[in-house]
């Protein structure tokens, strides 16, 4: 079954604003599904939407915990 996600919960989970996630889904930067009114995100798209925009930083804690295991 498809998992979907209110805009505020997929605000939540990505610790961002709700209007950066209607922004998003306006710029169609991030695809949607309208049930009605409701604008909810699938999300199988919210994780796909969060490795396209990951950008790695020297420095980076994680880059310095994978060099230590």
């Amino acid at each position: 079954m498809i998992e979907l996600l209110s805009l505020e919960e997929s605000a939540n989970a990505l610790r961002v604003s709700i209007h950066t996630m209607r922004a998003w889904a306006a710029q169609r930067r991030l695809p949607v599904v309208k049930l009605g009114r409701r604008v909810l995100v699938k999300r199988e798209d919210l994780e796909n939407f969060v490795q396209k925009n990951v950008k790695e930083t020297p420095g980076c804690a994680l880059e310095h915990q994978d060099k230590t295991k």
